[in-house]
């Protein structure tokens, strides 16, 4: 993202000290400066209210437990400025291969990451006052993720 958009400035957000280490070395490798990595719980962001246009979600939504992934919405809500956006690519269950899915995500993932499949992950967004702009569900066992857009 931040070579696509070299003006922007990126902040982002991890609980493990380790995945932090990995994305610093991605990024000094790759000569990108703009983009500031945080130690933090996406249940208590580490930012001011009304600090961002924009809130991007790859993949994290399914690994928080319930309780907690409603408690990062609110948190990106308060760091969302008026008319800020949501934009998560997360887990969805395939229209093809469902039993193959079932399979994976028996044995590599939380029982609660079931909860952002389908219409799940709209439903927690509506649920806490976004409004959705845009939802594109799994289309293939190849691709199995949505696109969600919301914003406040």
């Amino acid at each position: 993202m931040a070579s696509g958009l070299p003006a922007a400035t990126i902040d982002s957000v991890d609980i493990s000290p380790e995945m932090l280490a990995v994305g610093r070395r991605r990024l000094a490798h790759h000569h990108i400066h703009t983009v500031t990595l945080h130690e933090g719980d996406a249940a208590a962001l580490p930012f001011d209210a009304y600090t961002f246009d924009v809130v991007m979600s790859v993949f994290g939504w399914h690994e928080l437990p319930t309780t907690t992934r409603h408690q990062a919405i609110d948190e990106t809500i308060r760091v969302l400025r008026p008319g800020g956006h949501i934009i998560s690519v997360d887990l969805d269950a395939p229209p093809t291969a469902a039993h193959l899915f079932g399979v994976y995500l028996r044995l590599a993932e939380p029982p609660h990451a079931r909860e952002v499949l389908g219409s799940g992950l709209v439903d927690a967004f509506t649920g806490h006052g976004l409004t959705i702009t845009g939802h594109q569900p799994a289309r293939s066992w190849t691709a199995p993720f949505q696109i969600v857009h919301a914003h406040i």
